[in-house]
């Protein structure tokens, strides 16, 4: 399957051969970058349809959202009794309340984390294209 920042590549790509511009010529310059964007796609407005989030990314924010909302640290303790059926955990005196807040403090954070990433992704996708429309 062909991603979209292969498809990007690929116009990008197409658009130095034509101008006979280097890809740091185009990349350094909203007015290029803006150009290259309208020679590829049409209009700024078919490239915005085309970085609209996808339903992957709304699935993949909806389920961190849920990993961010789940009681970790009060489900695991049960989950690895249940899993550690020949004791060795006990013997060793793991204790499981201790673990199993250290797993969901990661978990929170993980979560935490990539919800930013994808909403700084698309505030910065709405900045670009703001530059972009400048140009059109």
């Amino acid at each position: 399957m062909i991603t979209k920042e292969q498809i990007r590549l690929s116009k990008l790509e197409e658009y130095c051969m034509k101008t006979e511009k280097t890809p740091s010529q185009v990349m350094k310059s909203d007015k290029n970058r803006s150009e290259m964007i309208q020679a590829a796609y049409g209009s700024i407005d078919e490239y915005a349809k085309f970085c609209a989030p996808s339903d992957e990314n709304s699935k993949s924010i909806q389920l961190f959202e849920k990993l961010d909302s789940l009681p970790i640290g009060i489900l695991l303790p049960v989950i690895i009794k249940t899993a550690d059926k020949d004791g060795r955990l006990k013997e060793l005196s793991v204790d499981l309340f201790y673990v199993s807040k250290i797993i969901e403090s990661y978990a929170k954070e993980t979560a935490k984390f990539a919800k930013a990433f994808f909403h700084e992704m698309r505030e910065i996708t709405q900045e670009n294209l703001v530059k972009y429309r400048k140009y059109e």
